[in-house]
C-alpha cells in the first residue's frame, strides 16, 4: 500500500474517486466527450432502436424470449426516436448518419406491410 499512499491515495477513498479528481495544472475533468464521440453514441443508439423490432421478433420466433406483448405504437415510438437520434448524430459530426435515419423509416414500411400494423 506504500505505492498508493505515496501518490496521495488513501485506503478510505473509493476506487473511482482518484480518477475523477481534477489535477492542479488542469481545471478540466479527466475525460470529456467530443462532438464526434456524442455523434457516434447517438448514431449507434439510433441503429439499436431501429433494430430492436426485428431482434424481438427473431428471439420470439426462435423461442428464446417470451412474447413481450408490446404494441406496434411502442415500436413506432422507437423508430421516431431512432430518426431523431440519427439526425442529431448527423448534425453533430458526419452526414453519413443521415443515412441511418432512413433505416427506421424502411423498417416501419416493411413491418407495416409484412407483420401488419
Amino acid at each position: 500500500m506504500e505505492g498508493l499512499a505515496s501518490r496521495g491515495i488513501s485506503r478510505t477513498k473509493g476506487f473511482i474517486d482518484p480518477l475523477m479528481e481534477k489535477t492542479e495544472d488542469s481545471k478540466k475533468p479527466a475525460y470529456t466527450m467530443s462532438k464526434n464521440d456524442w455523434s457516434e453514441v447517438c448514431g449507434f443508439m439510433s441503429l439499436g432502436c431501429s433494430s430492436f423490432f426485428w431482434a424481438a421478433h427473431l428471439l420470439r420466433f426462435l423461442g428464446i424470449a417470451p412474447h413481450l406483448a408490446l404494441s406496434f405504437y411502442f415500436y413506432l415510438g422507437q423508430w421516431v426516436l431512432a430518426v431523431v437520434l440519427a439526425l442529431i448524430a448527423a448534425a453533430l459530426s458526419s452526414y453519413r448518419w443521415a443515412y441511418a435515419a432512413l433505416l427506421p423509416i424502411f423498417n416501419w414500411l416493411v413491418s407495416y406491410y409484412l407483420v401488419g400494423g
